[in-house]
């Protein structure tokens, strides 16, 4: 797995499924391996691979982390599988309170959703641990306009500019 691993930073994908898939042959039930594969398959748009990999990966773990719960969420989620997504990356959230990974991909399904309540305590939160990120301020934003809060967009909107500009 570790070769693989470095297979992968060095964008070589195909040599890194491969010495996953040699590592899963040794131990098929082996979460970091299932994980490793399953990131690749959702960077080339793989969903459904993705899905069976993160599903046995979070099986055979004896404690899935959030990444492992988020990816799944974000593999659920490009299926369509809102509630299933929303239930994983609140898991993810469980594990870990401070999980930003998980608080900006469950903003997100809220966002899609139309849950706006929802999608602004999420952004807002996410804001609170990572109050430079110039995507979530927009985020937020849109949020708080659908939300009829128009005033405090703006305010987000310029966050978001002074932030992506280097003023801030």
């Amino acid at each position: 797995t570790s070769r693989g691993v470095a297979h992968q930073y060095l964008r070589d994908s195909s040599a890194a499924l491969r010495d996953f898939h040699v590592a899963l042959q040794v131990d098929p039930n082996y979460s970091l391996a299932l994980y490793n594969a399953s990131i690749i398959y959702l960077s080339q748009g793989q969903h459904k691979q993705a899905l069976e990999f993160l599903d046995r990966a979070v099986e055979s773990s004896s404690a899935p982390d959030d990444f492992m719960l988020t990816n799944r969420a974000v593999a659920k989620a490009t299926l369509g599988k809102f509630d299933e997504a929303l239930s994983d990356v609140s898991q993810a959230l469980s594990v870990s309170k401070r999980a930003t990974y998980a608080l900006h991909n469950r903003a997100l399904m809220y966002t899609l959703l139309k849950r706006w309540e929802d999608a602004l305590a999420d952004t807002t939160a996410f804001l609170d641990v990572q109050p430079l990120d110039a995507d979530m301020y927009q985020r937020r934003a849109y949020v708080l306009r659908e939300l009829g809060r128009t005033r405090e967009a703006m305010e987000d909107n310029i966050r978001a500019v002074t932030i992506t500009t280097g003023a801030w």
